[in-house]
């Protein structure tokens, strides 16, 4: 019994150093034969955008494509990239910043590995529509002694959307330059919205474009009219917020007789921010240009000018004042 596990020992590490190396070069040549099939290829895979929800807003750009590299076989790894596309997904995104898991469709072949990103970050916003000012922009190349003159635009504002961040901050949206030469005394034009920062888009059914209707004041005097000192106010309604000082301007009508009923106004794109507890997007709003309106809202169109075109308006949260028998009623209980 002792002999035979003597003899088995003895040609165990008979020899063990050769048998070593023998069986480490076996498994490195078994490696390297396998390996030595193997290759990468890099290929840029396009990324699908996220399904986002309808309450929140993209406020991060997401990669068009991520770089995947492939390992296998190197005959396999002919492979065509349209075939595949990255998903990301999420189960419960909310407002801040997201991290979507990226999963590369469709499965890959027997024998081939991906290696890319598998996480992309994704800021995510609250989602609000806001009704904008609209500003006409012209590029004037008038005649001598030629003036502009009154300015109108329908509509006066546009509903957008987007991130809240944003919209928040924004309070006219202007019109692409018009190039005005000549010496015409009325035109019309209908012109596209400047382009919109990124992340914001008009709301649905919005329209791009803008009517803008220009009265061009001749060098020699037109019969007129002027109302002085017309107070302007605001033609949306803005619940809980005042103006702090009502504006004035002057009002020039062709003719040698004013509309019997003419309101000056404008568009004032201001709310109460109750979360913030301040206004929005700013208490002084400047550059909003006013519009001369007849009884049903209309724009009256043998208006030649308004001075000044833009005013701007200081806004204040309205305090609201209990009804004179509630006052006194609280005084004859703090009396008592």
């Amino acid at each position: 019994m002792g002999t035979g596990k003597k003899s088995f020992f003895s040609f165990i590490f008979h020899n063990w150093k050769l048998k070593t190396g023998s069986i480490l070069f076996a498994v490195l040549l078994s490696w390297y034969a396998h390996y030595s099939r193997n290759t990468s290829r890099v290929l840029h895979i396009p990324v699908q955008s996220p399904e986002i929800p309808e309450n929140l807003s993209l406020m991060s750009s997401v990669p068009t494509f991520l770089e995947v590299r492939f390992y296998g076989p190197r005959e396999n790894l002919d492979l065509n990239v349209t075939n595949f596309r990255i998903v990301l997904s999420h189960p419960r995104p909310e407002a801040g910043e997201n991290t979507y898991r990226a999963t590369l469709l469709p499965g890959l072949p027997e024998g081939i590995e991906a290696f890319y990103k598998k996480e992309v970050p994704v800021t995510l916003d609250k989602k609000i529509i806001r009704a904008l000012a609209v500003d006409p922009v012209f590029e004037w190349n008038l005649d001598p002694g030629t003036k502009e003159g009154y300015i109108a635009a329908n509509p006066h504002s546009v509903l957008i959307r987007g991130p809240s961040s944003l919209l928040l901050k924004m309070d006219k949206l202007k019109t692409q330059p018009i190039k005005l030469s000549g010496a015409t005394r009325f035109a019309t034009f209908r012109v596209p919205l400047e382009d919109l920062p990124q992340y914001i888009s008009l709301a649905p059914e919005q329209s791009n474009e803008i009517e803008i209707n220009l009265r061009i004041l001749p060098a020699e005097p037109i019969p007129s009219v002027t109302m002085k000192d017309v107070p302007v106010v605001c033609m949306n309604e803005i619940k809980g917020i005042n103006a702090v000082k009502i504006q004035k301007v002057d009002i020039t009508f062709e003719g040698e007789k004013a509309p019997d009923l003419a309101l000056a106004g404008v568009f004032c794109p201001v709310f109460y921010d109750a979360s913030s507890k301040s206004l929005k997007p700013q208490s002084v709003i400047s550059e909003l240009p006013v519009h001369v309106l007849d009884k049903n809202g209309k724009e009256i169109l043998s208006v030649l000018s308004v001075e000044p075109s833009k005013i701007t308006l200081t806004f204040e949260k309205a305090v609201i004042k209990a009804p004179p028998e509630a006052q006194q009623g609280l005084k004859e209980h703090l009396i008592r």
